[in-house]
């Protein structure tokens, strides 16, 4: 068939025409058209929070599949520098937050929660979600976890001792047993890591002990460090100082540090998140360490008590993308429990995790978590790490000086913390 000229340029025309359409729709798909603008969201980790790097990173890559309008790029930082680049972000310092803009999803241990709410760093939720719990209008609970108190099998064996202590009474033999019969081989009873450098140091080795006692920290919303039990503890810990139970460095090792040696087999019994059972089962041989209640004292008629670490999530202050900040928060609450199960929380989300039920030291771990009363005593309290570092000073002075009065230095922390 023949074309004439006329139709042959009506159907260029078509062609381009048709060719135009196809390229102005494909452009609108991948996000090349001015119909669809791809959203970069800046999720931040708080680095105190103790979360293995990149932990967040499969759900992080799934989420942007889901939503390929979507880029989420991780920037963790530390509690000052992040309270810092905020501000400038909030305060519309262009370069500042040009250069590191202000987050636009902020995760952290609840220690830190009441901080980062006075301070303004958290958008309010209540445009998203009703709810009457002041803490949930600026951030939602993920899920939590626990300490517990490790110890090694074959050393306690070798000084006698066949089964985990029950109470400070017999902590205290055992480590005695352990640090005095050791035969010069560097091996110590237990230990503290209470460096500046570990976030959760004085929470896990000082507090844990307090609350064991079945005392508080608190009381009717203020701060209260003059308990007999607090004293007690505190006087039980400068006795294992003084006697030398405890592995040297006390106020320089790190939580980390701690474990690299309990894996070594230089100490028998420390306080460690069930995290860590994981880490340990990687270095040490099945039924070489086990895990058990923080020994509370003789005398103490209560059920076990833990202290609990709850995670939170909030939209950062100075998001300039609020609805998809929440919309992937909504993503974390509803996966919750696989971002419990790639950290190994427990309780994390539930019993029914597979890495609970399936595993003997996590399913004994939630046993014990369900025969115990679980403590979040500082979570949104304000000036916890105040606290901290308080407990920290005045413990080092203590053991400095074993003629130190454990009333005096219980007395200082309560002054400096107030």
């Amino acid at each position: 068939m023949k074309i004439k000229k006329g139709d042959l340029v009506i159907l260029i025309l078509i062609a381009v025409l048709i060719a135009a359409g196809l390229l102005i729709r494909n452009g609108v798909k991948s996000g090349g058209g001015a119909k669809t603008k791809r959203v970069d969201l800046v999720f931040t980790q708080l680095k105190e929070s103790e979360w293995e790097e990149g932990a967040l990173s499969s759900l992080i890559e799934e989420y942007e599949r889901l939503h390929p309008e979507v880029s989420i790029r991780e920037q963790p930082q530390g509690y000052d520098e992040i309270m810092a680049v905020s501000a400038a972000a909030w305060a519309g310092e262009a370069e500042a937050s040009a250069e590191k803009p202000g987050p636009d999803l902020i995760v952290m241990d609840g220690r830190y929660l009441s901080e980062f709410i006075k301070a303004e760093m958290f958008g309010s939720l209540e445009t998203y979600i009703h709810s009457e719990t002041p803490l949930e209008k600026r951030a939602l609970p993920l899920f939590s976890s626990m300490d517990v108190l490790f110890y090694n099998i074959d050393i306690l064996k070798a000084a006698g001792f066949d089964k985990p202590p029950r109470d400070r009474r017999e902590f205290l033999a055992y480590a005695q047993g352990v640090s005095k019969g050791n035969g010069g081989a560097g091996q110590y009873g237990a230990a503290l890591s209470l460096s500046p450098a570990d976030a959760r140091g004085v929470y896990r080795d000082v507090l844990s002990w307090i609350w064991a006692a079945g005392a508080a920290v608190t009381k009717e919303g203020a701060p209260d460090f003059s308990g007999r039990a607090i004293t007690d503890t505190l006087a039980f810990l400068a006795q294992l100082e003084k006697e030398g139970l405890l592995a040297p460095q006390s106020f320089t090792a790190t939580g980390s540090q701690r474990l690299e040696e309990f894996t070594g087999g230089k100490i028998a019994m420390m306080i460690g998140s069930v995290q860590d059972i994981a880490k340990v089962s990687e270095k040490m041989q099945d039924g070489a360490f086990g895990i058990t209640v923080i020994p509370g004292p003789a005398d103490n008629a209560l059920k076990p008590v833990f202290g609990l670490s709850t995670w939170y999530a909030g939209i950062g202050a100075g998001s300039k993308h609020p609805a998809e900040a929440w919309a992937f928060l909504l993503y974390l609450r509803e996966n919750s429990g696989r971002l419990a199960e790639q950290i190994r929380a427990v309780p994390g989300s539930g019993a029914d995790a597979v890495y609970i039920t399936a595993e003997s030291l996590y399913a004994k771990a939630w046993d014990m978590y369900e025969a115990a009363d679980p403590v979040q005593e500082l979570t949104a309290f304000p000036k916890v790490r105040e606290l901290e570092s308080a407990v920290r000073e005045e413990l080092a002075k203590l053991f400095a000086d074993g003629q130190s009065s454990t009333a005096a230095a219980a007395a200082a922390i309560q002054k400096q913390w107030e």
